[in-house]
C-alpha cells in the first residue's frame, strides 16, 4: 500500500473515531397515555449513568477510559479542565445544563475525575433536572445533548457549576411556574453570569441533540431515552405526574377531604419563587391584575374586596380559576379551587353575587375530577 493510500485511510480512521462520539441517544419507550390534554399532567426529568465494571476499581478506570478518548477525539489530548454535561434544550433554548463529570487532564494523565460535587469520584450516579411543570404544546418536546467543555485556563468546581447552572436553569424554568415575583428576579443576574462564564469553554458535542417527549401531544417520540458505548451508559427519562398530590389522585378523581392541605401544599414557581398559588396570587407582581391580586388577598383574610361586601366578585372568581389554570395543571387547578371554595365559604358567602363563584358549569369541572361543592353555602342570607 502506498504513503499515499495509508494516509488516506489514517484519516478516514481518525474521521470515523471522531464520529462514534457524536452518536444519538436510542429512544427505548415512548408515552403510553390513550388521551391526553395540554396542561393534565407535570413533567419530571431525570437522568442516571453508570461506568462499566464489576468492582469500583474497574468502574473508576472505565470513568477515566471514557474521558480520555473523548479528550483524544474531540480536542487531541490537549491540556485542560474538561466538564461533560447533560444539556436539556426548548428549541434553541437552553432550559438546563447538568454537569455529570469533570477532570483536569494535563501531560496526557488525570489530576482528578470526578462524577459528584465531591471530591471522591462516585462511578453511579443520578439527578433531577427539572420538575413541576405542567405541560403543553409548546414544551412536551425537548432536546438532549451530551456535551464536554474544555478550558485552558479556568478551572472550575463542579459544585460551583452545578450552583450556577441551577440558579441559571430557575430563570429559564419560571416562565413555565410563574412563582413570587419578587424571588423570581433575583434568578436573573445568574443567566448572564453562567453565560459568561460558559463562554471561556470550548463545546463539543458527545451525543448529539435527540428530541424527547413527555407525552403523545407529539407522537414518534420516545420518554426514555439511552446511550451507551463499552464504558459509559447513560438514561433519561421524561416523566410525568397526574398532581402535586398523586397520593389523593387515583382513576382520573380525587380522594380528599382536607382542603387546608391542599391551599398550602399546591405550589408554583422554583427554588426560592416557590409558593402556594393562591399566596403567589395575593402577593401580586408582575402578571397578576391587580384587582385579581386585591381580591384574592381579601378574600384569604376575611377583608372586604375594596372595602364593601356590595361589590361584584363573580367575574373575579372566574379570573381566579383561570389564574390557576395557567400556573399548575387543569387537575390541580380544579383541586385549588375546590379548596378554595370549600375553606373560605363564609368569607364568600358575605358578598351579594358570591354564589357566582359557584356557577354550574365550574361545578361541573369539579365533579369530573370527584370533587363536589354545595353553591348554597355561598346563598347570601342577609
Amino acid at each position: 500500500m502506498s504513503k499515499f493510500a495509508i494516509a488516506v485511510v489514517a484519516l478516514m480512521w481518525a474521521v470515523c473515531s471522531q464520529a462514534s462520539y457524536a452518536d444519538q441517544f436510542t429512544a427505548v419507550e415512548f408515552p403510553k397515555f390513550k388521551s391526553i390534554e395540554p396542561r393534565m399532567v407535570y413533567g419530571k426529568i431525570v437522568y442516571d449513568f453508570s461506568f462499566a465494571g464489576k468492582k469500583n476499581e474497574a468502574r473508576k478506570g472505565s470513568a477515566q477510559d471514557f474521558l480520555q478518548s473523548v479528550i483524544k477525539s474531540k480536542f487531541n489530548n490537549r491540556d485542560g479542565s474538561y466538564i461533560v454535561t447533560l444539556e436539556v434544550s426548548l428549541g434553541s433554548e437552553r432550559i438546563a445544563l447538568e454537569p455529570i463529570l469533570s477532570a483536569t487532564w494535563q501531560s496526557k494523565k488525570f489530576l482528578f475525575v470526578t462524577t459528584s460535587v465531591k471530591d471522591e469520584l462516585v462511578v453511579n450516579n443520578n439527578g433531577i433536572v427539572l420538575d413541576g411543570i405542567p405541560i403543553d404544546n409548546e414544551n412536551n418536546q425537548m432536546k438532549f445533548t451530551l456535551s464536554i467543555f474544555r478550558s485552558q485556563n479556568s478551572t472550575i468546581d463542579l459544585s460551583l457549576f452545578k450552583q450556577l447552572s441551577d440558579l441559571s436553569a430557575n430563570s429559564a424554568i419560571a416562565k413555565f411556574s410563574p412563582g413570587l415575583a419578587a424571588a423570581n428576579e433575583i434568578y436573573t443576574p445568574f443567566v448572564s453570569i453562567f453565560t459568561n462564564l460558559l463562554s471561556k469553554f470550548e463545546q463539543e458535542k458527545i451525543v448529539e441533540s435527540t428530541i424527547g417527549a413527555f407525552t403523545l401531544l407529539d407522537e414518534g417520540f420516545g420518554n426514555v431515552l439511552h446511550y451507551a458505548n463499552n464504558q459509559f451508559s447513560l438514561n433519561v427519562y421524561l416523566k410525568t405526574e397526574n398532581s402535586q398530590l398523586n397520593g389523593q389522585f387515583s382513576a382520573g378523581k380525587f380522594e380528599i377531604t382536607n382542603h387546608e392541605l391542599v391551599l398550602a401544599s399546591v405550589k408554583s414557581g422554583v427554588g426560592a419563587a416557590r409558593a402556594p398559588v393562591i399566596d403567589i396570587i395575593a402577593s401580586g407582581g408582575a402578571g397578576i391584575d391587580s384587582n385579581l391580586s386585591a381580591f384574592a388577598k381579601a378574600s384569604t383574610t376575611g377583608n372586604p374586596y375594596k372595602g364593601s361586601y356590595s361589590e361584584p366578585i363573580g367575574g373575579l372568581c372566574t379570573a381566579l380559576k383561570s389564574k390557576f389554570n395557567a400556573m399548575i395543571t387543569t387537575r390541580d387547578a380544579s383541586l385549588v379551587y375546590w379548596a378554595y371554595l370549600t375553606n373560605y365559604a363564609d368569607e364568600l358567602q358575605k358578598y351579594a353575587d358570591g354564589v357566582q363563584c359557584a356557577r354550574d358549569v365550574t361545578l361541573a369541572i369539579l365533579h369530573d375530577v370527584g370533587l363536589d361543592f354545595d353553591k348554597g353555602k355561598l346563598v347570601r342570607t342577609q
